[in-house]
């Protein structure tokens, strides 16, 4: 197993591939979230600072290398407590991008083992997670 010399992280795409796909290890020996300058601390999590803040690697991978996820319109429950939005917000449905799972991804993110799904949600300020 190929282990990232930056992050210490296993299962991640090593070095500057071509595309996504390409596995081939690079001299830099870097998985490829480190080698584009993103911080990721050893359980997965992105510490980098902007849009994928707190969130795990693979939700910045299926961002950027999936052409269409499948898009959800999901109402809130009015009983929830949803103090995040306005009272004047009478908009109390959001958008939530549905990213099927692959058995390459799965093979390349451990931690999504038997999941079928990923589904993201990008709030208002454009941060990014998982739902």
């Amino acid at each position: 197993m190929r282990v990232c010399s930056k992050c210490g992280m296993t299962g991640a795409p090593l070095g500057e591939p071509q595309s996504f796909g390409d596995l081939s290890m690079s001299v830099q020996e870097e998985c490829w979230l480190c080698s584009r300058g993103y911080d990721v601390d050893i359980y997965g999590r992105i510490t980098s600072l902007g849009k994928f803040q707190g969130e795990m690697r693979y939700t910045l991978y299926l961002w950027l290398t999936e052409d269409c996820p499948e898009i959800e319109i999901e109402e809130c429950d009015p009983d929830e407590d949803r103090s995040d939005l306005d009272e004047s917000d009478e908009d109390r449905s959001f958008v939530i991008m549905k990213y099927s799972l692959e058995e390459e991804d799965r093979a390349r993110f451990p931690e999504l083992k038997g999941r079928d799904t990923v589904r993201l949600h990008e709030r208002d300020d454009g941060f990014m997670y998982e739902v």
